[in-house]
Parts: structure tokens; sequence; C-alpha cells
């Protein structure tokens, strides 16, 4: 069975504008003052807070587009952005994954990647003559996620040293030629996955026309 991927906090804090920051930090700290999940935050919430209240004040005064208006509050943003990361890593440590607990603090969590199945093997293998001498037609039912299909194919009998001649298409048909009339042969698909997974299907013979 496959773990659960541990949840994470969204920590890409200098994505935000100025507002936006001063608001989330806001959010945040409502969010964790007081929470008796998270009794000893590092930083402790009046340096925190205190922070915020800086790079809030700095922003007003920033409008007036003085350079060293400017150059504080994008120092005060620094400053605050450096400890809401510290104060997400202190959360996830503490919270040790319970998602309604890093919820509670306000903190965004990353969303998730949606885990793919498990490619399934080529259904449905069918063979047939192709239009002359020495063809085969091979063909299996589309696989989700496949990226490519691997026709092999190999002379009978077949051992566990037979050597499959291989050719690779993005289709799910194709027309084997040049095999030599009258011989048995053995037939199998692979279903290639973008991360170069094989899923084979059942290996089926042919006598060639």
């Amino acid at each position: 069975m496959k773990k659960k991927p541990i949840p994470r906090i969204n920590l890409g804090f200098g994505n935000l504008s100025g507002p936006l920051l001063n608001k989330k930090a806001g959010s945040i700290y409502e969010g964790i003052f007081e929470n008796s999940d998270f009794p000893t935050p590092t930083p402790d919430m009046a340096t925190f807070n205190a922070a915020r209240i800086v790079f809030s004040n700095a922003m007003e005064k920033a409008a007036s587009r003085s350079i060293d208006d400017i150059v504080a509050r994008n120092q005060a943003r620094n400053v605050l952005i450096d400890m809401l990361v510290e104060l997400g890593n202190y959360v996830t440590l503490t919270a040790n994954g319970n998602v309604a607990k890093l919820t509670k603090t306000r903190f965004d969590l990353r969303k998730q990647r949606e885990t793919k199945p498990d490619m399934q093997k080529p259904q449905n293998l069918k063979l047939a003559d192709g239009a002359n001498r020495g063809m085969v037609e091979i063909s299996v039912d589309s696989v989700k996620g496949a990226r490519s299909y691997s026709y092999e194919y190999t002379m009978d009998p077949l051992t566990p040293e037979s050597v499959w001649t291989v050719i690779s298409s993005t289709s799910r048909k194709i027309t084997i030629k040049g095999l030599e009339s009258g011989k048995k042969m053995w037939f199998r698909v692979a279903a290639v996955g973008v991360r170069n997974q094989f899923t084979y299907s059942d290996v089926l013979n042919r006598i060639v026309q």
C-alpha cells in the first residue's frame, strides 16, 4: 500500500503582494495566538506580531516613494517573510501531519499531487493475417496513461531464454512484416508509461501465413 503524502505548508510568501502578505501574516497570528496545539511557537507571537506591524507601517510610509522608505519597507518585508517561514516550519513539525491542526493555524497547505494509479496491462491482444504473406496484424485495447507500445515477437519454442524482437509505436495496432511464412511465432505487447514502466499483455502464438 502506498503511503499518503505528508501534508505540508505553502511557504511561498515571497509571491504575495505587500497588502496580501500583511493580511496573511495577521490571519496566521490570529490562528496561532493562544492556540493550545502550538504552545511554544518560534518565533514567539509577540515578536512575530511586532514584525508584522513594522511591515504594515513601512508599507504606508513607502507610499511616498521615498527611496529610504522603500528600502525600509523591503527590509521589513524580508524580516516578516523569514519569520513566517520559521513559524511554518515549527507548525509543520509540531502538527506532525495532523491536517486539522495545520488548517487551524490559517497557513495555506500545499496542493497534494494526485497519485497516479498503476498502469494496467494491455488487454484483448489480437493476432490476424496481414494483407500479404509474412505479415501479422497485432492489436490491443488502448491503455490509459501509456506513452507508447512495445510490440515484441520471438520464434517457437517459447523459453525463458527466447530473444524478442521489439518494434515501438505510439499506436495500439501495427502490422509486422517480413516474418518467415509457415513458422510459429509468439507475440506480446507492453504498454510503456511516462516513467518508462512496462506492463505486458498475455502472450499469444500464431503460424505466419
